[in-house]
């Protein structure tokens, strides 16, 4: 009898010990598949938030370099509407600077790098009224400095500058317009 009561004891012991061992395997397996499952979630989620940080750090530079564009713009219009005029102040009125080369280098670049191509086909389009503008006002120069110039410059560029004023203006409101559109599809 005793040999009974011993193999009883030792099969429940070795019964409860490999229950227990197979609950401890099974808990461990279903963690690991928990943790693999919470794994892939956070990869998921990690993805789609650095997806996002870079679409917006896509989306801050293209504003910033529309809004370097559109304040050079505003710096080149201001000089574009007040330079050579048919009929000056006296004293002349101030003209103000066109932006520096790098100030024009840095928009032109920022919008090469970042702006669609609307954007920079308008660019274009304005940026050839402007520097029709530039040398006109050069040629008025040359004349204003020395009349005998007039002889040999065909056309009057005073007249012809005045008469690209209102293209600038438009070509101008056309960039601008281009940009607003884009910058509140993206809102």
């Amino acid at each position: 009898m005793r040999w009974d009561l011993a193999l009883s004891w030792i099969t429940s012991l070795v019964a409860t010990v490999v229950l227990g061992l197979v609950g401890i395997w099974a808990t461990h397996r279903e963690a690991e598949r928990a943790r693999t499952a919470a794994s892939g979630d956070l990869e998921k989620s990690l993805t789609h938030e650095r997806q996002m940080a870079a679409q917006a750090l896509h989306q801050a530079r293209i504003e910033r370099a529309y809004l370097g564009l559109l304040e050079m713009t505003e710096k080149v219009s201001a000089w574009a509407q007040l330079v050579a005029p048919i009929v000056d102040t006296d004293p002349p009125r101030e003209v103000p600077p066109l932006p520096t080369i790098e100030e024009q280098a840095r928009a032109q670049a920022n919008v090469s790098s970042f702006g669609s191509e609307d954007v920079r086909a308008r660019l274009n389009e304005w940026r050839e009224v402007v520097l029709k503008m530039v040398q006109l006002a050069g040629l008025a120069e040359i004349i204003r400095a020395d009349a005998s110039a007039r002889g040999h410059i065909e056309g009057n560029p005073w007249v012809e500058m005045h008469a690209l004023r209102p293209r600038e203006i438009e070509t101008r409101d056309a960039l601008a317009d281009a940009i607003r559109r884009e910058l509140a599809a993206v809102e």
